[in-house]
């Protein structure tokens, strides 16, 4: 009679039980040692034993995740501190060379940029006293309209034309490319930055960087291009 009602017990039904009543084998702790388990290796094991191994491997598990987090926060921290620092020195620029300067040198140095190039547009009979490339917007749209037409920072591998207006002096170096297009409202200029890997800088890559750097220049820029 009661193997008839043994068999009638569902696998499903057991492991419902114990979910439901986990104190089981702490009532029941003799039958823990006539548990056994398949190990890997073929062996057998007793219930404690696996139930340790399995402990043990989580527990190497969330030690590597926790180690991860730790890494990352170690980056999102030099990453900050990488950034406030270009602000800095951005919004500290006494003329716009200064500022020009302070955005290439901590791209460059700071964030490993292989390439990096900012381009304002002003008419052709209006100069600029700067050093800073100044072109034409009429120019930059005939070259770069649909990044000019984004809202949001581009990434990825650019068509020919737009290589050549962005990077004009390391068109043949530069594989890949970042570039945020500047101005509220009004485009004033782009920022680009560029790596000689084709495949550093994806479409589906992150540029919340990129965009905030562009938005601290939105706010200066204005004062030097009037």
């Amino acid at each position: 009679m009661s193997e008839q009602i043994i068999s009638e017990i569902s696998s499903q039904e057991v492991r419902e039980f114990l979910q439901a009543h986990p104190e089981f084998f702490v009532e029941h702790g003799d039958l823990l040692a006539d548990i056994n388990l398949p190990h890997q290796r073929g062996e057998a094991v007793s219930l404690v034993e696996r139930q340790v191994s399995v402990l043990r491997e989580r527990n190497m598990e969330m030690r590597h995740r926790l180690s991860e987090l730790v890494e990352l926060a170690r980056q999102n921290d030099s990453l900050f501190e990488k950034t406030k620092s270009l602000i800095l020195n951005i919004v500290a620029a006494d003329n716009l060379d200064d500022l020009v300067n302070a955005v290439h040198v901590a791209l460059k140095q700071e964030f490993q940029a292989d390439v990096s190039a900012l381009t304002l547009f002003a008419p052709a009979q209006e100069k600029l006293l700067s050093k800073a490339r100044v072109v034409p917007l009429q120019e930059a749209q005939q070259s770069i309209q649909g990044i000019l037409g984004s809202s949001r920072a581009v990434c990825g591998t650019l068509r020919p034309q737009e290589m050549s207006f962005l990077f004009p002096e390391q068109t043949s170096e530069v594989g890949s490319a970042a570039v945020a297009p500047l101005g509220n409202g009004k485009v004033v200029g782009v920022l680009a930055v560029g790596s000689f890997d084709p495949n550093y800088y994806s479409a589906n890559m992150g540029t919340m960087f990129l965009t905030y750097v562009g938005d601290i220049l939105n706010v200066v820029l204005p004062r030097y291009m009037d």
